[in-house]
């Protein structure tokens, strides 16, 4: 069940850095006048904080210092999509 929990964590990690990827790549496209790929890029991001935050509310869920880097690091992502929009 550990390595279960173990594994688990690791995707969500990945797929919280997939989406920050999504955000900064995000800015380069509307560097580059390119309004609809910075759109839908958020959109991806913002699909998948929501998936994260869905799968962190399942059981089995995490606790301490797990949930609170899940925690943080959706709070970053969240906030670099916010800061992204404003663009």
């Amino acid at each position: 069940m550990q390595e279960l929990a173990k594994t688990r964590f690791e995707f969500l990690i990945a797929d919280l850095d997939l989406a920050m990827t999504f955000v900064d790549i995000s800015r380069t496209e509307l560097k580059m006048s390119d309004i609809e790929s910075h759109r839908r890029l958020l959109d991806k991001a913002r699909i998948a904080l929501e998936t994260v935050r869905r799968l962190m509310s399942q059981p089995p869920q995490f606790a301490g210092e797990r949930q609170k880097i899940l925690d943080q690091r959706c709070a970053e992502l969240e906030s670099a999509i916010k800061a992204a929009t404003q663009l």
